[in-house]
């Protein structure tokens, strides 16, 4: 049985711990903010590590692991700015890193499909195209990372300087709305003055993302390197 450490001990880690007898993960520890994870590695001897914590303590976190030669899957957001850093910290310690905006095989799926239909509609000038996320209340960063990959997606195909919360010219829009206790509904949207065309995909439970982490936390203790899940989501989901 596959020991794990769970980094983060909020709605996410809940979920993972709900969730890990089924995927044949014995619970070694849980680390939340007030826990030292250093000594909680070295005391429980973890296999691999998942973590959901926040942008302020990510960074840190994935480097312990990787100094203490522990594979680790992220699924932190809003630290775009030190994936770079990371990568080149995990080649450093020759560790094993896999970090993802979304754990949801749906998603990743939607992913594909914002790719090729973004392709074909940037043909058809008289269609716009913008973005849209809707969270809930408690979610900190925006927009969501979710909406970043995507947004980085659709402007391999269309000449925006970048994507902005603003509507500013030559920009990307992308509207962020946080409400309830939504679980996380995306949409790429194609507006013509006639007609409108939407790629939607509506998460009704964190389930979804819980299995993809638990299912590529078995992945990466295998493979050398920094991942991103997008690129490697079907082979874990079919290994």
């Amino acid at each position: 049985m596959i020991k794990i450490a769970i980094i983060g001990y909020g709605k996410m880690g809940k979920e993972i711990e709900s969730l890990a007898k089924d995927f044949d993960y014995r619970v070694a520890c849980i680390i939340d903010r007030d826990d030292n994870l250093k000594d909680a590695i070295e005391k429980n001897k973890p296999d691999v590590a998942i973590e959901f914590t926040n942008a302020n303590a990510v960074i840190d976190n994935i480097k312990t692991c990787l100094n203490m030669h522990l594979p680790i899957v992220s699924g932190t957001t809003g630290w775009d700015n030190g994936l770079e850093d990371i990568k080149k910290y995990t080649a450093q310690k020759n560790g094993n890193v896999l970090w993802g905006s979304n754990f949801s095989l749906g998603v990743n799926l939607w992913f594909d499909f914002i790719d090729y239909l973004t392709g074909e509609m940037k043909n058809f000038e008289n269609y716009k195209v913008r973005l849209e996320e809707i969270h809930h209340i408690h979610k900190l960063d925006k927009p969501s990372g979710t909406a970043i990959q995507a947004a980085q997606l659709v402007m391999k195909h269309y000449n925006f300087k970048n994507w902005s919360l603003e509507d500013k010219e030559d920009h990307l829009n992308i509207t962020s709305i946080r409400q309830g206790e939504e679980v996380g509904t995306h949409s790429v949207i194609f507006s013509s003055p006639y007609d409108q065309i939407t790629l939607e995909h509506k998460n009704f439970s964190r389930k979804s993302l819980a299995i993809g982490a638990l299912t590529a936390a078995k992945w990466i203790i295998s493979h050398k390197g920094f991942y991103f899940f997008h690129d490697v989501y079907k082979e874990v989901f079919n290994s």
